[in-house]
């Protein structure tokens, strides 16, 4: 089984360092690293989400030799909804679970206004005002000038999403929310169900839109549960049809 993590704004794939130790063995976690951070940090950042998203399917599209996993937060769950979409089109898979946290369903308008063209101390002051306290790297005046650019980058490219209707998933979705995330509401989280002809669950967690920093193991522990409880339903599918093919 593998689990692919799509980061929140601002960061790169080592923001789920240490996810491969903490969730069970036969679980392999990689992460998305988008152009213009980390490993990437030569290569010019997107705005485009969908595109960006396609050109992940792509990369993507090799490893659906095994059962594959999504997990998105905040910006991530859109593109790990993008990119399921995206798999789907150009390959006719998709992932066994989708798992989407501290973002409203995709098509709904954003409940906090365009800030990605404010100046500096305005952005960080509407960040931190909408989302919740900042990454405690943001105070250092030489790592901020890094991390600044690509956390505006980010926040334009969600500015500028457009939701284009397409037919529900197969897969199941399960959401997760912070019962005081400002930016996205428990009804706006739940309409993710509209996207699933699958099951579709919700589970809320206390704290803000960065629940992830109180809550990481609880929340890696649901994340893994799921996944187990995939496993049993296509072992038990499988025992069914073994059963039938003998009979």
């Amino acid at each position: 089984m593998r689990l692919i993590c799509f980061p929140y704004a601002g960061v790169g794939a080592s923001a789920f360092h240490g996810w491969g130790k903490a969730l069970p063995s036969e679980i392999e976690v990689l992460a998305v690293q988008l152009p213009g951070r980390e490993t990437r940090m030569s290569e010019p950042r997107s705005l485009d989400l969908l595109q960006t998203a396609e050109e992940i399917a792509q990369a993507i599209k090799p490893l659906s030799d095994m059962p594959i996993a999504f997990f998105g937060y905040s910006l991530g769950a859109i593109f790990a909804f993008e990119v399921t979409r995206a798999l789907r089109r150009i390959g006719g898979v998709e992932p066994c679970l989708l798992l989407a946290a501290a973002m409203r369903a995709p098509e709904l308008p954003s409940g906090v206004p365009p800030l990605g063209d404010l100046c500096d101390m305005l952005f960080l002051e509407a960040i931190d005002k909408s989302y919740g306290p900042l990454d405690p790297i943001f105070e250092n005046p030489e790592i901020r000038a890094i991390f600044l650019p690509i956390l505006r980058d980010d926040v334009r490219m969600i500015d500028n999403y457009k939701y284009r209707p397409e037919r529900a998933l197969d897969c199941p979705i399960r959401v997760y929310l912070g019962e005081s995330d400002l930016a996205v509401s428990f009804k706006a989280a739940e309409a993710w169900c509209n996207h699933t002809r699958a099951e579709f669950g919700l589970r809320s967690f206390p704290g803000g839109h960065f629940f992830i920093r109180d809550y990481l193991a609880v929340l890696q522990g649901d994340i893994a549960s799921q996944i187990e409880g995939y496993r049993q339903k296509s072992e038990r599918s499988a025992e069914r049809v073994l059963i039938k093919e003998g009979e």
